[in-house]
């Protein structure tokens, strides 16, 4: 049980404690998921600056490694490689 702030306990939650947004780590291998359905192999490299300031979908900034050229992409095209 944790304590509320006057002191009286208060019953702790069902629900699991994690955070809501788990980011990819710089160097961290991903895959970014193409409109046709494929999926290329890329290296995280940070978030995207702007996007989400001025109201677009978050993005991220990948190097593609079949071709080393650095890109732009939404945060939801790209997932961990294992």
């Amino acid at each position: 049980m944790s304590k509320h702030k006057h002191g009286h306990p208060r019953p702790e939650s069902d629900e699991p404690d994690v955070p809501d947004f788990v980011g990819f780590e710089k160097g961290e291998k991903v895959w970014v998921h193409t409109q046709g359905g494929g999926q290329r192999p890329a290296v995280f490299v940070g978030d995207g600056e702007n996007a989400t300031f001025f109201g677009g979908p978050p993005l991220a900034y990948v190097v593609l490694e079949d071709t080393d050229e650095g890109v732009e992409v939404e945060l939801d095209r790209i997932t961990a490689r294992k």
